[in-house]
């Protein structure tokens, strides 16, 4: 006995073996555990005295169920027998998205019943902030000097709702500005502001503006913070350098 047979005999008085019987395994319990946003884990529990493997079907929405694991039942890494836990880790999945599960023991004979379907959804992904601007100067020269940066972009995944763009001031004499746009980068006549509050979007199209105030000198690295469901990125800093070039 291996503990995976495929038929049950039958045993007369005198010990000889009769009555060849096909076993088909019994339903197991099928339970889940959400690991992250791209993983569930499908653990399968039950009678696999006549399994030599479990079958697992996986389905979203209203689609068809369709084999994604083939395993073998185990039993602390021994024979199969009448309680067994086996786990599958489902990788690679989409996030904030539901899917429903069910297993069943196989043989050489015969298919199992299926096991109840249960359903389980993966987290939903993070707001992340990616391809930030690198550091820079920028350089304003003369009495109310003004200069502009060149196009920035910076990137938010799975993002929602507005994003706040803010420009810090502290202990600049001028002032560090910012356009933003949602499609192109903004030209020098746009409307700059220190802080702009700007529509949902994949991509952010930046250009940063510094003004100089008069005949005060500046050479301050500012944080441009970017915000949105609370999630803030920091990584870019501003240096404004400003100096009165008609001054010996």
């Amino acid at each position: 006995m291996d503990g995976t047979i495929d038929k049950v005999f039958e045993v007369s008085s005198t010990g000889v073996l009769s009555n060849v019987i096909a076993s088909a395994p019994l339903a197991p319990t099928v339970t889940l555990s959400v690991i992250s946003s791209t993983q569930i884990n499908v653990t399968v529990e039950g009678d696999m005295r006549v399994a030599r493997n479990i079958e697992i079907q996986r389905k979203t929405g209203s689609g068809s169920f369709s084999t994604i694991a083939t395993i073998s039942p185990t039993s602390n890494g021994s024979l199969a027998d009448d309680d067994v836990i086996t786990t599958y880790n489902n990788t690679g999945l989409t996030a904030g998205t539901t899917y429903v599960y069910r297993a069943r023991g196989k043989n050489n004979v015969h298919n199992g019943d299926w096991s109840s379907e249960v359903s389980g959804t993966t987290a939903a992904a993070g707001t992340a902030w990616s391809n930030v601007p690198a550091d820079f100067t920028i350089e304003a020269n003369g009495y109310n000097g003004v200069a502009y940066s060149t196009g920035k972009t910076i990137t938010l995944t799975n993002g929602s709702g507005n994003t706040t763009i803010q420009c810090s001031q502290s202990g600049l004499n001028g002032r560090i500005l910012v356009a933003a746009s949602t499609s192109s980068t903004p030209s020098t006549s746009d409307t700059y502001t220190t802080s702009v509050i700007i529509a949902n979007a994949s991509t952010y199209y930046l250009r940063f503006k510094y003004e100089r105030l008069k005949s005060i000198d500046d050479n301050s690295a500012q944080t441009i913070t970017f915000t949105n469901n609370s999630v803030s990125n920091t990584d870019l800093d501003i240096t404004c350098i400003g100096t009165d070039i008609s001054q010996p």
